[in-house]
């Protein structure tokens, strides 16, 4: 599927309704070598303030950026047009984030039924995921270790062995 590149990814920022007293911060993307994938050089997610006003916790499940997950604290700079830009993230909130690319190459019908029992089958683990319009990508929000087990022990080792996806780490928390 070819993919027009956008500046910034803000699917979540702009899409949603932000939840009560969050701020939209910007998170540079690594992109390939040509900037070909992936086809946003920054991401926008959710954050809410620390009442210390310097930190921030992020609320959003990244979709394109490594090394954050829900509830991590981070630190922002004041960026141009006033938006706030990730500058370091300084503690883990215990949550991890993977990144489901479901195979392409089925029909249509049938790449609808397996999105949403995939979707089914994490959300039952008790994760949270965040999908854009423009790929077959799942991201997911794993909160605990039980949860991060049940998924991948149900859900994505079966489905990646019968060649339907492949899981992407982008920020793991928990030993395994």
């Amino acid at each position: 599927m070819a993919h027009e590149r956008i500046d910034i990814l803000t699917e979540v920022a702009v899409a949603a309704t932000p939840p009560h007293g969050a701020l939209s911060m910007l998170f540079k993307v690594d992109t390939d070598d040509d900037h070909s994938w992936p086809p946003a050089d920054w991401e926008a997610l959710w954050v809410r303030p620390e009442s210390d006003g310097q930190a921030y916790r992020i609320l959003s499940i990244p979709l394109l950026v490594f090394g954050i997950a829900v509830d991590d604290l981070v630190l922002g700079t004041s960026g141009p047009e006033g938006n706030v830009v990730f500058d370091r993230k300084v503690e883990s909130g215990g949550h991890s984030t993977i990144r489901i690319f479901i195979d392409h190459q089925a029909e249509e019908d049938i790449l609808s039924f397996r999105i949403a029992a995939i979707i089914d089958e994490v959300e039952a683990a008790g994760c949270v995921v965040r999908r854009t319009g423009w790929d077959l990508i799942v991201a997911v929000d794993i909160p605990t270790l039980d949860a991060y087990e049940h998924v991948y022990d149900d859900c994505l080792i079966p489905r990646g062995e019968a060649g339907e996806l492949t899981v992407e780490s982008a920020c793991m928390t928990f030993d395994t």
